[in-house]
């Protein structure tokens, strides 16, 4: 099964200013070093997010799959374990290297409850923690209150009474 992911209103947001920022500076571009130093960056960095950018999960008996452009990440489903995460997990975690925003939350993110682990998603309505047996930690975008993905997953899970106040 695989489901492709809505981006939030404050990704939407925060795309389309990266890509206003983006034409200004190219748009200046050859007047001086600076800016061309500045214009070289933001594209890179602009061009690296789109690439990691997660679209779709791909989950099936043996696999759960972030979809991305660049790097897919791929999980065994027998060497995990899958736990509720909300929006107000994120939002209390410290941004180590990460993206906030332009074309979704993805990077390194830290926090005292979980440790440090990966994020890549679009949205953070639907996000669940992957912790693989090596111990390394992923929260990424996974419809884990969907009947159909309860039953694919053999167990039912809780929905968390902070889940109602995520955007």
């Amino acid at each position: 099964m695989t489901i492709y992911i809505r981006p939030s209103k404050a990704v939407i947001i925060f795309t389309l200013l990266g890509i206003g920022i983006i034409v200004t500076l190219i748009s200046n571009f050859g007047p001086s070093l600076i800016l061309n130093i500045l214009t070289i960056g933001g594209l890179s960095i602009f061009l690296y997010f789109l690439l990691v950018m997660p679209y779709s999960i791909t989950i099936n008996d043996e696999f759960i799959r972030v979809n991305r452009l660049l790097y897919p990440i791929k999980f065994n489903r027998k060497k995990i374990k899958i736990s509720s995460f909300t929006y107000d997990n994120v939002r209390e975690s410290a941004r180590l290297w990460a993206s906030g925003g332009i074309f979704g939350y993805t990077g390194w993110y830290s926090t005292s409850g979980v440790g440090k682990y990966y994020l890549s998603a679009l949205n953070l309505k639907d996000i669940a923690l992957i912790e693989k047996d090596n111990g390394k930690k992923y929260v990424i975008n996974i419809p884990i209150y969907d009947p159909e993905m309860q039953k694919l997953m053999g167990k039912k899970t809780k929905l968390p009474s902070s889940a109602i106040s995520m955007f």
